[in-house]
């Protein structure tokens, strides 16, 4: 009991050591609209909106999955920015830990400190381009943590009462939350059961494991729709097209080279950093290839959590390359199932292997090295953006309630800390009207009186179309690469709502 009790506490500093230092590498992630509206939410939730009436979300709710602690950290931090660098760095460091534990698991023999240590440092250090999606706001990281606790409680514990307690209460959670979790999670723990159901294999507790997984779906869509979360659907996941599936390609292999801090084109042959590139893409080659011989060698005879960690890698990357959702090298943040379970996979396999003590202590010794020599490539500095400085100028122009392209609206509202409110709108070339995704009705309410947009024709919010339909500003500034329109009347009376 001692050892435990002292486990768990090593545990417990290990992930708050490990957050403080995520807290501090991700002061230079930039920020945007989206997770700046998630703790605009938040704030909502402490101020008497608890089940965010009157909000229109996107197409996940992030209610359990991030929106909670979102607002557990602004009734200690108030309205600001620095929400998202801390519940993101929290649920990172405890990502890494609970993947390391799953992946340390011996299902007869306890848990293995070897194992633990080969998943820690494949994941412990994110890329620049990991860093960059997972420190940005909720980026399904949230999700996955109840799914592979879920996942922990459905292979490794024995009481089935608590097995499926645990299964269902985490999964429901999950699917609140974050419906990406039905496609990386839920799809690959039924397909295996169902293949194991085919060859015969204890038919009775697949399909529980089957049933209790629609159980928690059920339940999760009568919980949204009693609650009445206004989810809005961004489109139908489609097959992509055959023109699209060359790009597919392309974004999913620099996707995973830049997940992996591999991606070595285009960088110079000598130096430290293309060293350190190429030390990656080793390791991307060999988890590649642990991922083959799993697959190679009798899968159907391997365990359940190998069956399901290999389903949920090939899967998460066909549903990426042949799915509408390849976009461009920002959405290979769907990607990062992958790299956790691929990740505990290794471990798992490599593990596995009867390595004399002293080969592992090579082993962790030269990964340790790989560790130290990725940690140069993070910043530690704060980035200052134009979205602070236009906060500067909107305040000396006496500009505090506005209207705006979707990327400068609710990033200032914000960073201003609700000093100036811009709100999102888009355009339809003869009226603007407000943007219902991720804003609040009561927005449009609001006098309003200016108007910001950049060049980049978001929504169709330009010059010619303001004009349109607001008539000559009296104002018209140009900053950096934003513009702003001033007229002499409130802009509220005329959006279409």
């Amino acid at each position: 009991m001692k050892n435990k009790t002292l486990v768990s506490f090593l545990l417990i500093f290990f992930t708050a050591s490990l957050s403080i230092f995520y807290y501090f590498t991700s002061w230079n992630v930039p920020i945007n609209s989206d997770s700046a509206t998630a703790v605009l939410q938040a704030y909502s939730m402490i101020k008497s909106n608890a089940l965010l009436e009157g909000w229109f979300m996107s197409t996940g709710t992030y209610y359990t999955t991030d929106l909670i602690f979102y607002a557990i950290a602004a009734l200690v931090i108030g309205l600001s920015s620095k929400i998202i660098y801390v519940i993101t760095a929290i649920q990172f460091a405890v990502l890494v830990v609970i993947a390391s534990i799953i992946a340390s698991k011996n299902k007869e023999q306890g848990y293995s400190k070897f194992k633990f240590v080969l998943t820690f440092f494949i994941l412990v250090i994110p890329s620049y381009m990991m860093a960059m999606m997972v420190f940005s706001g909720p980026m399904h990281i949230g999700g996955m943590i109840y799914a592979l606790i879920a996942l922990y409680g459905l292979v490794y514990i024995r009481n089935n009462n608590y097995k499926w307690a645990v299964y269902t209460s985490l999964l429901t959670i999950a699917l609140i939350g974050d419906q990406f979790i039905l496609w990386i999670f839920v799809l690959p723990v039924v397909m295996v059961s169902i293949v194991r159901i085919l060859i015969n294999k204890n038919r009775k507790k697949e399909s529980l494991i089957i049933g209790f997984s629609v159980f928690s779906y059920i339940i999760q869509f009568l919980i949204q729709k009693i609650f009445r979360f206004n989810e809005v659907n961004a489109g139908n996941m489609l097959f992509t097209t055959y023109e699209q599936l060359q790009k597919n390609v392309r974004l999913t292999i620099e996707g995973l080279l830049e997940i992996y801090g591999a991606n070595f084109f285009g960088k110079p042959f000598t130096t430290l950093d293309s060293l350190v590139i190429l030390i990656h893409l080793a390791i991307l080659f060999v988890i590649i290839y642990v991922i083959y011989i799993n697959i190679k060698t009798d899968l159907i005879k391997k365990d359940r959590m190998a069956q399901i960690l290999v389903a949920g890698i090939v899967l998460n990357i066909l549903e990426y390359l042949f799915s509408n959702m390849a976009i461009d090298i920002n959405t290979t943040r769907y990607l990062i199932p992958m790299f956790v379970y691929s990740a505990i996979l290794f471990a798992k396999t490599v593990g596995e292997i009867n390595w004399p003590y002293r080969n592992k202590i090579i082993a962790v010794s030269a990964l340790a090295v790989i560790l130290l020599l990725s940690i140069p490539t993070l910043k530690f500095d704060r980035v200052e953006t134009n979205h602070d400085r236009l906060i500067m100028f909107l305040e000396s122009k006496e500009l505090t309630h506005g209207y705006g392209s979707y990327w400068n609206a609710s990033i200032v509202t914000l960073k201003s800390k609700e000093e100036i409110s811009i709100r999102p709108v888009v355009s339809n070339g003869v009226s603007i009207s407000r943007f219902d995704w991720l804003s609040h009705v009561d927005w449009y309410n609001e006098y309003t009186n200016f108007l910001v947009f950049d060049n980049s024709n978001w929504g169709n919010i330009n010059l010619e179309n303001a004009k349109v339909a607001f008539g000559e500003p009296i104002a018209n500034y140009i900053f950096e690469d934003l513009q702003i329109l001033v007229w002499d009347k409130d802009l509220s009376k005329i959006i279409v709502k």
